[in-house]
């Protein structure tokens, strides 16, 4: 969270109706209904962001990388969403969506309807070339997310040994941010 705030004026973070959060340094709103997967916490941060370009993560992704975030927000152009594919997947919660959207993921819970993929197939939506990914981002450090203890134990180890060597596609340090030291507050 620490580094989307170098870039990012409001940070909002989308909680379940009775999730455990602890303090952040953000808007923190909770969903209506829990279990509605990444298009209920689009729409209800898209209901309460401020700003007209939104870039939208987990917060389960310790290696955000400001350089490719950056190149989403330039990607956006005319269209509605710019969304990156990864490993044959739309990356949804790693995305930029105009707040100009917000309606629709909110009709699509209303009619149970989940997959992001529709709201997709509703607007102007830029799939982000996998060429330009791999320029900011060449391993996919940027998609990965922690499920697992397991998957949090290899992000440490991973940042352990990027904090004595930054990964050749990091020209300037301030670039790239470790945020899975600071895991529980992400």
């Amino acid at each position: 969270m620490h580094a989307l705030k170098t870039d990012f004026d409001h940070i909002v973070v989308v909680a379940a109706p009775q999730q455990e959060v602890p303090p952040l340094p953000a808007r923190l709103t909770r969903s209506k209904v829990p279990f509605q997967g990444p298009v209920g916490g689009i729409c209800c941060g898209l209901q309460v962001g401020s700003s007209e370009n939104c870039f939208v993560t987990s917060c389960d992704a310790p290696f955000l990388n400001l350089a490719l975030i950056r190149s989403f927000v330039a990607t956006l152009g005319d269209a509605d969403v710019a969304v990156p594919p990864w490993r044959n997947r739309l990356q949804s919660l790693h995305a930029v969506y105009r707040k100009s959207v917000r309606d629709l993921p909110k009709q699509q819970l209303g009619e149970e309807k989940l997959p992001l993929t529709i709201l997709y197939e509703q607007v102007k939506t830029r799939i982000i070339a996998d060429d330009q990914l791999r320029v900011c981002d060449p391993e996919g450090l940027s998609f990965i997310n922690l499920n697992t203890l397991a998957d949090f134990q290899q992000a440490l180890r991973r940042s352990r040994c990027f904090a004595n060597n930054l990964p050749r596609f990091v020209k300037d340090p301030s670039e790239f941010h470790l945020s899975s030291v600071d895991f529980t507050g992400a």
